[in-house]
């Protein structure tokens, strides 16, 4: 994440500098993330953002017509035989894209595949439930 926005996420969610939680208080998310200054040259620092997933997958929904995480499901969850996934963020905003996963499977080998590849992907880690 090198998008350049002043955006804190080094401090406790609880803090009132904290950006993501000062985003999830707004009622458009995405406006929040568009409105944030830039800091530094987007590309040149990586800076975690919650804002910058939401943005992302935005922009995914009204380029592609597409649900961000329906086309999780179909195109990474269920090629990895996955067969549930749980999005623990608040149902009520349309898009959620950082908050914690819960993935349902039932063998070893798929636990250790996303434990590998999820980080890489979001820079986070999920929950392992078997069912």
């Amino acid at each position: 994440m090198t998008t350049g926005l002043a955006w804190d996420e080094d401090v406790p969610y609880d803090d009132p500098r904290s950006d993501s939680s000062l985003m999830e208080a707004t009622d458009d998310w995405v406006q929040y993330v568009i409105d944030k200054l830039m800091a530094v040259e987007p590309g040149t620092l990586f800076n975690y953002s919650s804002g910058a997933t939401e943005l992302l997958a935005y922009i995914f929904k009204k380029e592609t017509g597409q649900d961000i995480e329906a086309y999780g499901q179909k195109y990474l969850f269920e090629p990895l035989g996955i067969k549930q996934h749980l999005n623990l963020g608040p149902r009520s905003k349309p898009i959620v894209t950082f908050t914690g996963w819960e993935i349902i499977h039932d063998d070893a080998p798929t636990k250790a595949l996303v434990d590998r590849l999820l980080p890489a992907v979001t820079g986070a880690g999920c929950e392992h439930t078997a069912p």
